[in-house]
């Protein structure tokens, strides 16, 4: 089992991870405009990766969620 201040730190590390793959899809998709300008093959590796990172963001979204639902030990 885990103590409930494990279980916040878990939902913090979650939280971090949530900021940073947002951040990162936002980096990329402000440089979009330019990536396009470089080929259609850039354009669409970029929308891509960013295709990913959405998906990523929801599965940690997802884990965020079932960890709020873990009943801590103490």
């Amino acid at each position: 089992m885990v103590s409930r201040r494990g279980l916040d730190g878990l939902v913090e590390d979650f939280d971090k991870a949530l900021s940073l793959v947002n951040e990162a899809a936002h980096v990329l998709e402000d440089a979009s405009v330019f990536v396009s300008a470089a080929g259609a093959l850039f354009a669409r590796q970029s929308a891509g990766v960013i295709g990913q990172l959405n998906e990523v963001y929801g599965e940690i979204q997802r884990i965020k969620h079932e960890l709020s639902e873990v009943s801590a030990d103490d």
